[in-house]
């Protein structure tokens, strides 16, 4: 497993989008604290730290573009190149190619988050060093960061069914996309058609209430309640298991070409 896994990240630091993308969030840290510092919105907010405030923000809304990022990231030229298919013709067993990939993702993702929290939070004190800092706010930073990520792993073992699965990258992408745009938005289309119906409307609420997007909401309160975090780790640990089987069933008949 540590032979495959080490592969793998020789492999995605020896491409230049890992490289870019890593740039990107760091160049976006120097560059939302500059616009702090001179637009001096904490100022009508003494009590606050503006920018952890703003950094916690970001990540609730757009955190899926990491998932994202790490998916093309480890997918890239996979098929141009018929990579995974000498993978898998040198011996290594689709079980394993599979569920290593994944780790190798998951790492790869907690490693960009734990670079760009690290990097955003010394760019706040070097642009906003007059703002508050305290334990609890501290507290807040990071627990936040931890129920993002546990929600980002079940949206990256969605992208990942879908891109050991898919021989079209671009096509991946889009999906995924309007996955987490559009999702919640049917939901409530369908639930104002069948309205009338409380076994259906039920359920349909039932299903936005357990949606990866409608918990990381649950996140924007000025307080995380020990019922939140339960429901949040549940719903991100519950959506990864159930995509990592549904794909890997897919996965294990499928044709690689």
């Amino acid at each position: 497993m540590i032979t495959y896994l080490r592969a793998e990240f020789y492999k995605i630091w020896n491409r230049k989008c890992a490289w870019v993308f890593l740039a990107l969030g760091i160049f976006g840290s120097l560059f939302i604290n500059f616009m702090l510092r001179i637009s001096r919105m904490g100022e009508s907010f003494p009590n606050k730290n503006i920018s952890l405030m703003f950094a916690i923000e970001i990540m609730i809304q757009l955190g899926w573009f990491l998932v994202l990022a790490i998916m093309n990231i480890e997918h890239t030229n996979e098929s141009r190149n018929s990579m995974l298919k000498n993978t898998v013709s040198f011996g290594i067993n689709r079980t394993k190619v599979y569920f290593y990939r994944f780790i190798t993702e998951a790492l790869l993702m907690a490693f960009m988050v734990l670079v760009y929290g690290v990097i955003y939070f010394i760019c706040s004190r070097i642009f906003l060093g007059s703002q508050p800092i305290t334990g609890d706010i501290m507290s807040d930073y990071i627990k936040i960061i931890l129920l993002c990520y546990v929600l980002w792993l079940g949206a990256l073992a969605l992208g990942h069914m879908m891109a050991m699965n898919m021989n079209s990258g671009s096509a991946v992408s889009t999906i995924f996309c309007l996955v987490f745009m559009m999702y919640n938005t049917i939901l409530q289309g369908l639930g104002l058609l069948f309205k009338n119906s409380e076994v259906i409307s039920d359920m349909i609420k039932w299903l936005l209430d357990v949606s990866l997007k409608s918990n990381i909401g649950k996140l924007m309160g000025d307080s995380i309640s020990g019922e939140i975090t339960s429901n949040v780790i549940q719903c991100g640990l519950v959506h990864m298991a159930l995509f990592l089987v549904i794909g890997y069933v897919i996965y294990r008949k499928k044709e690689i070409k």
